[in-house]
């Protein structure tokens, strides 16, 4: 029993000691603020991405319970900028035809205070690769997955970086 014991807290030690965080798991104790999404802008010339850019952003806040609809109630006002996502052909079969692709989504995330001074100005880029299909709707359905998986991981990204720069 104490030889697995060990073995389980030198694999705690580990983990906590080289900074490995399992994404979209939130620890939100000392970060006592509120967000009101000022702005969601897509720059991209998919105009489709909004729509997906904007839920996605305002269900991360929400699930983490940051977001207020008020702004004489929040500390900070968060801007998301996708600066551009690109899709590449990464594995194509015999007859030269593409089987997967990659999406790279490049965003600029701001963080405003009462003030409309900017505190935190960052650059992110994820990558997530997605299957191509004969099926045109299908590889809508798989390219916009892709997109949501990037930015999940910015914000994830976003929310453990600001953590950071709060304390």
């Amino acid at each position: 029993m104490r030889k697995v014991f060990r073995y389980f807290l030198i694999f705690i030690l580990l983990f906590t000691g080289c900074g490995y965080r399992i994404s979209g798991i939130s620890n939100n104790e000392g970060l006592n603020t509120f967000f009101y999404i000022e702005r969601v802008v897509n720059l991209d010339p998919e105009s489709s991405y909004y729509g997906i850019i904007d839920e996605e952003v305002n269900k991360f806040f929400t699930n983490h319970g940051l977001k207020k609809d008020d702004k004489a109630d929040v500390d900070h006002f968060f801007a998301f900028i996708l600066e551009r996502a690109k899709t590449s052909s990464s594995i194509t079969n015999v007859t030269n035809q593409t089987v997967q692709a990659d999406m790279i989504v490049r965003v600029v995330v701001n963080v405003y205070n009462k003030n409309n001074k900017n505190i935190f100005s960052k650059n992110y880029l994820a990558s997530s690769t997605f299957s191509v299909t004969p099926n045109i709707s299908q590889n809508k359905v798989n390219n916009d997955n892709a997109l949501r998986r990037c930015l999940r991981d910015i914000l994830n990204d976003f929310l453990y970086d600001f953590k950071k720069t709060v304390k």
